[in-house]
């Protein structure tokens, strides 16, 4: 499915929790044109200029430079009917890799397949109950069984769909991916509300494959922001407008929205950026994050650490 067919040159996209868990996804355009690019053989330094404000505007094809948008992911991609009743997809998940591992103890030889005795042994650490006729079925072409052919055995009879259901095996599977029964049929084209963050970032100097803005990165400024159920802030790399953005989140009579919180200015390309919570020479992890941004012409990277 495409989520939006007038976006122009998509760049990055993350998904992240602005309004709960997994509730948008962050989306820039990479965009280069040179009537509107700084004249790159000026030897000026950075200029602190705050970006122009976002162009709500319907086609983002048409917007001046490049672009970050949120677009609301669809209550029906975000949560299932069986997650929302019981939350089992984390269970499933969790039996699976304790599958994994106990094939892995059964496996004494290391050679990818185990026997009779050895898979009894994890039937019954599992509290699954086979026949003998069951067993016997299994090891009737082969001696052994492969992990693929364990992990499905066993998720069938973990999992096994009501008789009630014209396909059992099927739904049982459908069960196991979170799906449930909400996708019985085709699902038609769900919409995806799109919100312009902010636009009009622009070159400063010419490069290998030239743009703005880059990456976009969701982060909290202390790790206790998430835990108290905060939106997230964003960092934004600009590539070749020559800065690093923070937005933070604030809300007004629209709802959420978000604002430039500050401009990290550098002479050259700004690339992929990353947030730690982490010791530093001279600075202990305090529960600040700390921002650290590449310049490529500059050989060299910077970290800009958070606080109060």
């Amino acid at each position: 499915e495409v989520i939006d067919a007038n976006l122009g040159p998509a760049y990055s996209v993350v998904v992240t929790d602005i309004t709960g868990p997994n509730s948008h996804l962050l989306v820039t355009t990479h965009k280069f044109d040179g009537d509107y690019a700084y004249d790159a053989a000026q030897e000026t330094g950075w200029s602190y200029t705050t970006i122009p404000p976002p162009q709500a505007s319907a086609d983002p094809r048409q917007e001046d430079g490049g672009s970050m948008y949120a677009y609301e992911i669809p209550k029906e991609w975000r949560a299932s009917k069986s997650r929302q009743r019981g939350n089992n997809y984390r269970e499933r998940i969790e039996f699976v890799d304790r599958i994994r591992e106990l094939f892995r103890r059964m496996d004494q030889r290391r050679t990818g397949q185990i026997g009779p005795m050895e898979f009894k042994q994890a039937l019954f650490e599992l509290g699954l109950n086979f026949t003998d006729v069951e067993v016997a079925m299994v090891f009737l072409e082969s001696s052994t069984i492969t992990y693929p052919q364990f992990k499905k055995l066993i998720m069938e009879k973990r999992y096994a769909g009501n008789r009630d259901e014209p396909d059992g095996q099927a739904a049982s599977f459908r069960r196991f991916l979170g799906l449930g029964g909400i996708f019985e049929t085709e699902p038609g084209p769900v919409p995806w509300v799109r919100t312009t963050l902010a636009s009009g970032f622009k070159v400063k100097r010419l490069g290998i494959n030239p743009g703005a803005p880059g990456f976009v990165y969701p982060f909290y400024p202390h790790q206790s922001m998430k835990d108290r159920g905060y939106p997230p802030h964003i960092l934004l790399s600009g590539d070749c407008s020559d800065a690093a953005y923070v937005f933070r989140p604030f809300i007004n009579e629209d709802g959420l929205q978000y604002d430039l919180m500050a401009t990290i200015g550098v002479d050259g390309t700004v690339g992929s950026i990353a947030v730690g919570y982490t010791s530093t020479p001279g600075y202990r992890n305090d529960g600040w994050a700390k921002i650290f941004v590449p310049v490529y012409e500059k050989d060299r990277v910077y970290v800009i650490k958070c606080g109060p």
